[in-house]
């Protein structure tokens, strides 16, 4: 009886091992992906009252939309200059909410040239908004963190005024390429903060692991 009783509980056992086996191959992976999850964040603390997702699909909504970038995150001797532009609309593509658009450093004609977005890589402080949609801001690249500042430009008779506003930054340490996952989810997330559907609040952090680990 007592053999008996043991065969019989070999497939829970078994069970029991393949659960525990499972459970320590799963913790590693998700203690790694909640740490490099926070090698990003990012959060919009500028909207207009005004704002509408109607504002952006006029200015953007099946046409290009220029961006201006100031400053270059990457290595210069792997990615001049002149080609930031273009690379930082490719992170943005396909990310934003509302009609679909086309980034683009050299947009088409479609593009309506009172509307654009300035992207700013570490920014010289103090950097505002408004100061991205003037471009009098410049960049300091020896910062030796990655800090993003973009705003949603619109010009009026009175002059650029900002629409929205996204910071961001790559944790210390990390390493910028156009391919970097962690640059991509951080240009990512912060074209999905510029161009919100309808909420007008302010406390819209982002960091996709715990909170007490993205400060």
């Amino acid at each position: 009886d007592v053999y008996k009783r043991q065969i019989l509980a070999l497939p829970e056992m078994e069970d029991a091992v393949i659960g525990r086996s499972a459970l320590g191959a799963v913790l590693p992976l998700l203690a790694v992906a909640l740490l490099s999850a926070c090698d990003y964040s990012y959060q919009r603390s500028f909207l207009r009252p005004s704002y509408r997702a109607t504002v952006f699909n006029h200015a953007a909504g099946g046409r290009d939309l220029r961006i201006e970038t100031v400053g270059n995150p990457f290595d210069p001797e792997q990615y001049a200059d002149e080609r930031v532009g273009a690379l930082t609309a490719a992170a943005m593509q396909g990310h934003n909410r509302g009609q679909r658009t086309t980034f683009a450093a050299t947009p088409g004609p479609s593009a309506r040239p009172q509307y654009k977005v300035v992207i700013a890589y570490n920014p010289v402080e103090p950097a505002s908004y408004l100061a991205l949609c003037r471009g009098d801001v410049e960049s300091d690249p020896t910062d030796g963190r990655l800090r993003v500042k973009a705003a949603f430009c619109e010009s009026v008779d009175s002059g650029p005024r900002v629409l929205t506003g996204v910071r961001g930054r790559l944790a210390e340490g990390s390493v910028a390429t156009p391919e970097t996952p962690a640059y991509r989810s951080l240009m990512a997330g912060v074209t999905r903060d510029l161009f919100p559907l309808w909420d007008a609040d302010m406390d819209d952090d982002r960091c996709s692991g715990f909170l007490f680990l993205c400060h």
